[in-house]
């Protein structure tokens, strides 16, 4: 019997590309639809946290006060919390994270504008069937890029995300900052374009080791 390949160790650091892919009703992403896969390495975090259920915990006492009977079972796995902060207001690319609408002027100019949803409508009808999210950061050894696979991807591939948090004028940048949760979607995989990630996406996050970056545009693939 052939002993297991060994690992190399790296850890993840930085970040160099998202994509953001909408999903249609069975959870694929929409390739083939034009303003439905954006490409960028202009964001500032992705933070993601696992959501758990706690489990029971569950004792009686005896008639002296002892504890005579105990039970801890264990927490449950609900979903993963993300927190997602791009550097640039882009309408396009808020619209297609947490939904609004866009607007053009007059003329072959691009979106210049941006709307919000309005007061009183679900944050969540604005994302149609939601998105699905891959990053890419670098896959590091002993201080430098692993010489085999120098990315790692993290993929979310059933994502509702809402604009949120304080976004102020003032003498500094303006925040961008979208919140929101994440549940596995098993027709994600492949992803949304080259490369793409190996491994099932049934899960809410998956990560895995891959040899290249997806071609940056900061805009639309299609």
């Amino acid at each position: 019997m052939a002993a297991p390949a060994l690992t190399d160790h790296a850890t993840s650091v930085r970040g160099y590309a998202m994509r953001v892919s909408s999903l249609s009703v069975s959870g694929a992403p929409l390739t083939g639809t034009s303003g439905s896969v954006w490409v960028s390495g202009q964001f500032l975090n992705v933070t993601f946290t696992p959501e758990n259920e706690p489990g029971e915990d569950i004792a009686n006492k005896a008639a002296d006060g002892s504890l005579c009977q105990i039970l801890k079972t264990p927490d449950i796995l609900k979903y993963y919390n993300v927190h997602l902060e791009i550097c640039n207001p882009e309408p396009e690319l808020i619209v297609l994270l947490g939904g609004g609408t866009t607007f053009t002027n007059p003329g072959s100019s691009p979106v210049t504008g941006y709307q919000s949803l309005q007061a009183g409508q679900l944050t969540t009808s604005g994302v149609g069937n939601g998105v699905g999210l891959e990053v890419w950061s670098g896959a590091y050894v002993n201080g430098k890029p692993a010489s085999t696979n120098p990315y790692w991807v993290h993929a979310f591939p059933l994502c509702t995300l809402t604009l949120t948090g304080d976004r102020v004028i003032e003498n500094g940048f303006i925040a961008t900052v979208f919140e929101g949760y994440c549940f596995g979607n098993a027709n994600f995989f492949p992803g949304g374009g080259t490369p793409v990630l190996q491994i099932p996406t049934d899960k809410p996050y998956q990560s895995d080791r891959v040899s290249a970056l997806p071609t940056i545009l900061n805009g639309f693939t299609s």
